[in-house]
């Protein structure tokens, strides 16, 4: 397979923290021959906060 992008987390636990490991600053949506991806990893699923962004431009609102 072919890599599309990567998506690190911008969340990290307290013992990743501890370890000194960096997340990342972005949300990252990849396009695919199924459609749009976006990943959500790691203790970034307990914030619902990075699921919108990835969401919004394939669901944009109506008023």
């Amino acid at each position: 397979g072919e890599v599309l992008g990567k998506q690190r987390r911008t969340h990290l636990s307290s013992v990743e923290d501890e370890r000194e490991w960096f997340g990342g600053d972005e949300l990252s949506v990849f396009d695919t021959p199924v459609g749009r991806i976006g990943l959500v990893i790691g203790y970034d699923v307990y914030f619902p906060e990075v699921s919108r962004p990835q969401t919004t431009p394939a669901h944009p609102r109506q008023n």
